[in-house]
């Protein structure tokens, strides 16, 4: 089963809603899917919210998409910043996730509260925590 993927134009940036089961695959087309998503909209911020989605990545995926998938991807230089948002009980390996590709240069936030993530859209500095 792929990703199903619910996109809004809100102001500066795209909300998009992600539902399906979480996978290495699916993850990393969805990735390109929300980087056509900001070309097509004219858009260069997305938040992205996965906490609907079934399943849990292994630490060894969760690594490759940071270190192999993400780098190829943000050379495109389409999208500039992306806030994910993840269930809570993801919270440990989501923090990984965005450690690891903030260290590749990616800018990325990640939340487990998504009125945070909605208020950090608000500002376009790059995130180094």
């Amino acid at each position: 089963m792929s990703l199903n993927l619910d996109i809004e134009k809100n102001g500066h940036y795209l909300f998009i809603s992600a539902s399906g089961i979480r996978r290495r695959r699916s993850l990393v087309s969805m990735a390109r899917d929300v980087i056509d998503a900001c070309a097509e909209h004219s858009v260069d911020t997305a938040l992205v919210d996965i906490s609907n989605l079934i399943g849990r990545l292994s630490i060894g995926d969760s690594y490759s998409i940071a270190t192999k998938e993400f780098p190829k991807l943000n050379q495109l230089g389409i999208v500039k910043k992306v806030v994910i948002v993840d269930s809570g009980k993801n919270n440990e390996r989501i923090q990984f996730f965005g450690r690891i590709a903030r260290s590749f240069g990616i800018n990325i936030q990640v939340f487990t509260d998504i009125e945070k993530a909605k208020k950090s859209m608000a500002f376009d500095e790059i995130y180094k925590s």
